[in-house]
C-alpha cells in the first residue's frame, strides 16, 4: 500500500504518511512472522494499527523484553 520516495523513506498511500523503510520493514516481519500480530493487525484494521504503533512508541531495553511484549 505504498512506495519508495527516496533511500530510507516509504509513503504510505493509505494513511498517505512517510515513515521510515526500517520502520515499515519491521512492521512487515511482525505481521508475517507472527500470528498474534497478524490477529491484532486484522482485528484492529492496517491504519489504526500503523497509526497507534507510531504514535505510541514504547521504550524496549533489551531484546528479550521485545520479544515478552510481542508474545503478550
Amino acid at each position: 500500500n505504498g512506495k519508495r520516495v527516496k533511500r530510507g523513506l516509504f509513503k504510505d498511500k493509505v494513511v498517505n504518511k512517510i515513515v521510515n523503510a526500517n520502520l515499515n520493514g519491521a512492521r512487515n516481519i511482525c505481521i508475517l512472522g507472527s500470528k498474534k500480530a497478524q490477529q491484532r493487525y486484522k482485528a484492529g484494521g492496517e491504519n489504526r494499527w500503523l497509526n497507534f504503533k507510531l504514535c505510541n512508541p514504547i521504550k524496549v531495553e533489551s531484546d528479550f523484553e521485545l520479544c515478552r511484549l510481542i508474545a503478550s
